[in-house]
């Protein structure tokens, strides 16, 4: 008969995590583009280069690297230069005194990777991708990215718990954008009217610095934008900001001379530029320098907030408050199509990789505004695929592979993309800020006197809320696996525990081998904490550690890892185990029969939990041996 053998050992501390310094590790991007990225490690030193340093990095997650030593081509996971593929990869270093990604032009071996080093490799020579080892997974713009869909890469806050909370003692309407280890938050403030954008730090919420802009009026939902070092600022003197990320100090101005306008939304960046809309029913699209690219007027002006251009590949989707929804091309501004819908627009597009745009319309142009339409559209000729009615809100719409998500003026709710059809909602009060999405789960926040912000699945079952007393109105985003939520008196609260790892491990191995025959040890790793998990492991027999080894680690928040040992048995009776890092303990000793060859079939599959400092021991599985004849 089998039997189950389950207990639980305490971990040492440094045999988790470790000292970072000590195990030499260095970081890698591997850049594809702002909706699909991987941050990787490896053993860094000065005497590896980039390009070994980067094969080493990619094998960690299960990608391949080649570099072309005759002609300094790059492959990465399958993607490389050619006549139908436009993916020409750049080198880029971190220089962390400037806080920017430089380009690297010589010949990536003669780069070395000392410890605590980083570099990416980035497509069509991007210069500065926002990714960085400050803000590995940023939110640094309105809808986090230029297709509007409301979804980041960061793995996903799961608690409610207060990790720091600052006082701005200033009215804030706009969405926060966090990016380059730093919170940016623009705020207005009553008699007279003058905005300020603060720069918070990310990991304590301390006030690096404060711009008064000086400006009369208010924002609604115009979420400050990141990129290549700069914030980008609108406000209601019609006026574009660039502000240095690191000094606060404004490098140019752009006036877009709308005269007597009501309003500018937020700024999308996209192939480094610049697109906003304006009240009076214009889309500027600038250089990251300030200078003018193209005007488009696209429609009448409006007294209404404006909703945020959106951009999927050369194509800008974007609505205007007499009710148009119009597809320009991002390089001239030409009119592509132009659909007529049921009322104002007023919110952002969120735009499919598969080619769908979904968007939202008030209906009629009274005072009341009581319903609103959701629509979606083909991206290619705006033919139009369904549409749904909702009670009003201000929410622009979030999606993800799980499902559309939009608030409304009773609940928030999950949509099927494809069928057009409500699957869950739940009714929390008027939801006007846009939801965000984290890796399957949904953020939202209620105009409401509670002031709720919650944490909801894709499909529908509440994992957390909190009361904030207050209302919110701007929109919460996700950012390095925190959740960052402002409240219209200028509450800025950072929710999410304590960054810490948590890796989990299932390993298996065959319970009975032959002497001198190889034996495969399979490890499967996945850190479901908020913080990097730094790590080596060893494999022991009988207690003793061998030479095997794999690692140093570094598993990022939400990533996995799949490894395995190869060890020569030996006849005899053997215990097979784990040690971490600098620890001689043996962690969950599996017993291995090594003897001649036998008709039994067994396997052992045992489990690791790394919580903190606790690690969850195997249950082993032993069955009734058969004996020769």
């Amino acid at each position: 008969m089998p039997f189950i053998l389950c207990f639980l050992l305490v971990l040492p501390p440094a045999a988790v995590q470790g000292d970072a310094a000590s195990y030499y590790i260095a970081s890698v991007l591997f850049y594809y583009g702002p909706e699909e990225y991987y941050w990787a490690c490896a053993t860094a030193g000065h005497s590896i280069d980039a390009v070994n340093f980067s094969k080493a990095a990619a094998n960690a997650i299960n990608r391949g690297f080649i570099y072309d030593e005759a002609t300094g081509a790059v492959e990465i996971g399958g993607l490389r230069p050619g006549a139908n593929d436009t993916w020409n990869w750049s080198l880029l270093y971190w220089d962390a005194t400037g806080e920017l990604w430089i380009p690297w032009t010589k010949n990536p071996h003669i780069l070395r990777m000392p410890a605590g080093s980083a570099i990416a490799w980035s497509p069509n020579g991007t210069a500065n991708p926002t990714p960085n080892p400050l803000s590995k997974y940023p939110w640094p713009m309105g809808r986090c990215t230029a297709t509007g869909r409301g979804e980041t890469l960061s793995p996903a806050p799961l608690t409610n718990l207060t990790f720091w909370k600052r006082e701005l003692d200033r009215g804030v309407l706009c969405d926060p954008c966090v990016a380059g280890g730093s919170v940016f938050v623009l705020a207005f403030a009553s008699g007279p009217l003058t905005s300020t954008l603060f720069c918070l730090d990310e990991l304590g919420g301390g006030i690096r610095w404060q711009r008064e802009l000086g400006t009369v009026g208010i924002q609604y939902h115009s979420s400050p934008a990141y990129a290549n070092g700069s914030v980008f600022v609108v406000d209601n003197d019609l006026k574009v900001r660039s502000v240095n990320a690191h000094s606060g100090e404004v490098e140019w101005t752009f006036d877009t001379g709308e005269p007597g306008s009501d309003g500018m939304s937020a700024l999308t960046v996209a192939r480094d530029r610049l697109l906003v809309s304006t009240s009076e029913g214009r889309v500027f699209c600038l250089g990251l320098d300030g200078r003018l690219a193209w005007r488009s007027d696209v429609g009448e002006s409006g007294v209404l907030p404006v909703g945020q251009p959106a951009v999927q590949g050369d194509r800008v989707v974007v609505g205007t408050q007499e009710g148009r929804l119009l597809c320009l091309a991002l390089g001239n501004g030409s009119v592509m199509w132009n659909l007529s819908l049921s009322g104002p627009m007023v919110t952002t597009p969120a735009l499919s990789a598969e080619g769908y745009a979904f968007v939202q319309a008030w209906n009629g142009w009274n005072d009341t505004h009581t319903n609103m339409t959701l629509y979606s559209f083909f991206l290619r000729d705006g033919v139009q695929q369904w549409n749904a009615t909702y009670p009003t809100s201000l929410s622009s719409p979030a999606l993800s592979a799980g499902g559309l998500f939009l608030g409304t003026g009773n609940e928030i709710v999950g949509h099927h993309p494809d069928r057009g059809t409500k699957v869950w909602g739940i009714p929390y009060g008027e939801v006007s800020t846009s939801p965000a999405v984290a890796r399957g789960y949904v953020y939202f926040a209620t105009d409401t006197d509670a002031g709720i912000v919650g944490c909801v699945g894709v499909s529908g079952n509440v994992m957390w809320t909190l009361a904030t007393g207050i209302r919110v109105f701007a929109s919460p985003v996700v950012a390095d696996g925190r959740l960052f939520v402002v409240t219209v008196n200028g509450t800025v609260l950072c929710l999410g525990r304590p960054p810490e790892p948590r890796v989990v491990a299932n390993l298996s191995a065959p319970a009975k081998s032959t002497e001198d025959t190889k034996v495969i040890v399979k490890v499967a790793l996945d850190n479901t904490g908020e913080a990097p998990a730094l790590f080596t492991i060893y494999l022991t027999v009988d207690g003793n550690r061998t030479e095997l080894k794999k690692g140093p680690f570094e598993l990022q928040p939400g990533e996995r890892l799949n490894t395995s040992f190869e060890w020569t048995a030996k006849k005899g009776n053997h215990t097979l185990g784990l040690s971490f890092n600098g620890t001689s303990a043996t962690y969950a000793p599996m017993p291995i029969t090594v003897g001649p060859a036998s008709n039994s079939c067994s396997s052992v599959i045992w489990s690791t939990a790394l919580a903190g400092c606790a690690l969850l021991v195997p249950s082993v599985v032993k069955w009734r041996r058969r004996h020769r004849p």
